[in-house]
Order: structure tokens, then sequence, then C-alpha cells
């Protein structure tokens, strides 16, 4: 008789119970564990492609906001040197006015009402004052002239805006 059967029988019961046991426990654990790495090497290609999709998104937005922000710009410089050209027309065009009116104040002597003549009675017989109504008129001319001024830079300003806005909301 050997070792083996010196053992009780039971014992050789539990141990062939315990060893298949063991077996189908391995056996799971290793199929088990197969599946869910598989799902996670399927998930994380999934998510390295989501993030390789976005990224390219991402790039082409870039690249289109880039664009969208030069060409805005360059309608921006555009608008800026159309408003500059205009505003400075508007400057010339009233230095020359204001040019021509003291050429005319100079050259008629006081301005708008002429003096009457020494042998006149009609200096006698005038209300007003000629140098106070010439200053009068002047100061009017004057201050028209400004509001005209004013007036005409905000229309050059309105359409300078209009005309940026156009070119970039189109």
């Amino acid at each position: 008789m050997g070792f083996l059967s010196l053992v009780p029988a039971k014992v050789w019961e539990i141990l062939g119970v315990l060893l298949i046991l063991g077996g189908y426990t391995g056996f799971i654990w290793y199929e088990g564990g197969k599946s869910p790495r598989a799902e996670v090497v399927a998930v994380k290609a999934q998510f390295q492609a989501f993030q390789t999709q976005v990224k390219g998104l991402g790039e082409q937005a870039q690249k289109a906001a880039d664009a969208r922000k030069l060409a805005d710009q360059q309608a921006k410089e555009s608008t800026d040197a159309q408003a500059a050209k205009s505003q400075a027309d508007l400057d010339k065009l009233y230095a020359a006015y204001r040019k021509l009116r003291n050429t005319k104040s100079a050259s008629a002597g006081s301005g708008g009402l002429s003096v009457a003549s020494g042998g006149s009675q009609g200096a006698a017989k005038s209300c007003l004052d000629t140098a106070a109504v010439n200053r009068a008129l002047s100061s009017f001319d004057a201050g028209i002239t400004g509001l005209l001024e004013e007036g005409d830079g905000a229309i050059a300003g309105l359409n300078a805006a209009r005309d940026w806005a156009a070119k970039t909301l189109h």
C-alpha cells in the first residue's frame, strides 16, 4: 500500500470537488477578464477616433475664424481709410469756404452791408448799425458753417459705418 491509500476516500472526494471548483473559477475569471479587456480596448479606440475628429474640427474652425478675422480687419482698414479720405475732403472743402468768406469780407470791407455814402441820407435814417449787422452776419455764417461741418462729418462717419457693416455682414 502506498501513500495514497492512507488518505481516506472522503478527503479524495473533497479534494476532487475543490479542484473542479478551482478550475471552473479560474476559467470564469480568465474568460470574464478577457471580455472586459476587449471592450476597454474598443472604447479606447473609439475615444481616440473621437479625439482625432474633434481636433480636426477644432483646427478647421480655427482656420475659418482666422480667415474671418483677417477679412474683418481688412474691411476695417479699408473703411477707416475711406472715412479718413472723406474727412480730409470735407476739411479741404470747409477750409476753401472759410478762405473764400474771409477773402470776400476783406475785399468788401466789413462784409455784407455796404456803408452808406457820405452824401446820402441813408446813414442818418437807418435804424441799423452797419458794423453790428455785418458782425452778426459774419458770426451767423461762422456758426452755420460749423454746424454744417459737424453734420457733414457725422454723415461721413455714418456712411463709413454702413460700408463696414455691409462688408463684414455679407
